[in-house]
């Protein structure tokens, strides 16, 4: 399951264990992000979800500090192309390991989304229980 959550260099590091809000707020953008691109992908679009950066943005910022809010804001300002491209890329080169390994694109897609929609949703729920 490790190839379906980031690049290759980072699975070879090691896991990394999300400590901050800070932390969980850039995974929960990066979850929707991949949500994004899993519905531009041959997966296909996702019904009855609005996607967008900012929301996830809006989101997070209720949960971080001030100063963490611009943080926040301006790195993915500054990142936001990157990382459609880095995650487009990652949800492809999914698919296709997935296709490869004997899987057909339905099935591949499913597990696509359980993986993407996890990280969201554990992402949100560890950002709200961060500031309780």
């Amino acid at each position: 399951m490790a190839a379906l959550v980031g690049p290759a260099h980072a699975q070879d590091a090691g896991p990394k264990t999300l400590t901050t809000p800070m932390q969980f707020a850039g995974a929960l953008v990066g979850a929707e992000i991949m949500l994004i691109e899993y519905s531009k992908s041959p997966c296909g679009p996702l019904q009855g979800r609005r996607f967008g950066v900012n929301e996830a943005i809006a989101a997070a910022k209720p949960h971080l500090a001030p100063s963490e809010r611009a943080t926040l804001a301006t790195y993915v300002r500054d990142n936001v192309d990157r990382l459609h491209r880095e995650y487009r890329r990652l949800t492809g080169e999914n698919l296709r390991t997935m296709q490869g390994q004997g899987m057909m694109l339905q099935d591949a897609c499913v597990v696509l989304l359980n993986v993407y929609d996890t990280a969201y949703r554990t992402a949100r729920d560890a950002l709200e229980a961060s500031r309780r």
